[in-house]
C-alpha cells in the first residue's frame, strides 16, 4: 500500500540514495533532496493522473443544475462541476459542441440528468501496482539531478518513466476494453508547474 513516505523512499532507492525517511515528520529535518522529493511528489501525481482516464481514479457524478440561467444567450442551463474533479474526460449524454466551460460551471442546453465522467485525485493507498511504480520512477527522474549531478542518469530515468507510462496506460485500459481512449481530456486541471519533467520534458505536450 503506497503512501508519500514509501514513494519517496522508492525513488531514492532507485537513485542509490541511502538517506531514507521513516515517516512524514522526518521530512522537515531531512536532507535537501528528501525535501525536494516531498515538494515535487504531489505535482507529479496530479500530472500523471491527468494523462489518462485511469479506471481506478474515475468517477461518474450527476451534476447539480443551478437555478440561475447562464449569462450567455446561446445556453439556458448551468451546471456545477464537482469540487474534487482533477480532469474531466466526457459527459453523458455526449454534448458534442453544445457547451462551454467557465471555471467550475458548464453552460449548455442539455436538460437533466447530465453526468460527468472524470478523474479525481485519489489517495496513494488506492494506487494499483503499475501506477505506484510509475509515480516513484517519475519522481526519481525529477530529483535525479539533485541526487547524482549527472545529466545522463536523469535522462535514463526519464526514458524509463516514459516507458512505464505507456505500460501503465495499456494495463489500465484492459480494465475497460470497450472504452475508446482519447489522447487528450476535455479539461485538464491547472496547478503550479514549470519543472522540466512536468512541462516540456518527460510529460511535455
Amino acid at each position: 500500500m503506497a503512501d508519500p513516505v514509501s514513494l519517496i523512499n522508492s525513488a531514492l532507492l532507485l537513485l542509490g540514495e541511502s538517506d531514507l525517511i521513516a515517516n512524514v515528520t522526518d521530512i522537515k529535518s531531512a536532507p535537501p533532496v528528501v525535501r525536494g522529493a516531498n515538494h515535487f511528489l504531489p505535482l507529479i501525481q496530479r500530472e500523471l493522473l491527468s494523462r489518462h482516464p485511469w479506471r481506478f481514479a474515475m468517477k461518474l457524478i450527476e451534476l447539480n443544475l443551478l437555478l440561475e440561467p447562464p449569462p450567455l444567450d446561446t445556453f439556458n442551463k448551468q451546471y456545477e462541476l464537482p469540487v474534487d474533479m482533477l480532469t474531466l474526460w466526457r459527459f453523458h449524454p455526449d454534448l458534442g459542441r453544445n457547451y462551454k466551460i467557465y471555471g467550475t460551471r458548464v453552460f449548455t442546453i442539455e436538460v437533466p440528468p447530465l453526468i460527468a465522467e472524470y478523474v479525481f485525485d485519489i489517495g496513494e493507498k488506492f494506487y494499483p501496482t503499475y501506477f505506484e511504480t510509475l509515480v516513484y520512477t517519475a519522481l526519481a527522474a525529477e530529483i535525479a539531478m539533485m541526487v547524482t549531478q549527472k545529466p545522463g542518469v536523469t535522462q535514463l530515468w526519464k526514458r524509463e518513466a516514459s516507458i512505464l507510462l505507456t505500460v501503465a496506460r495499456n494495463e489500465d485500459s484492459q480494465q475497460s476494453p470497450s472504452d475508446i481512449i482519447r489522447d487528450q481530456p476535455i479539461l485538464q486541471a491547472h496547478f503550479a508547474g514549470g519543472r522540466s519533467l512536468l512541462r516540456g520534458g518527460l510529460f511535455g505536450r
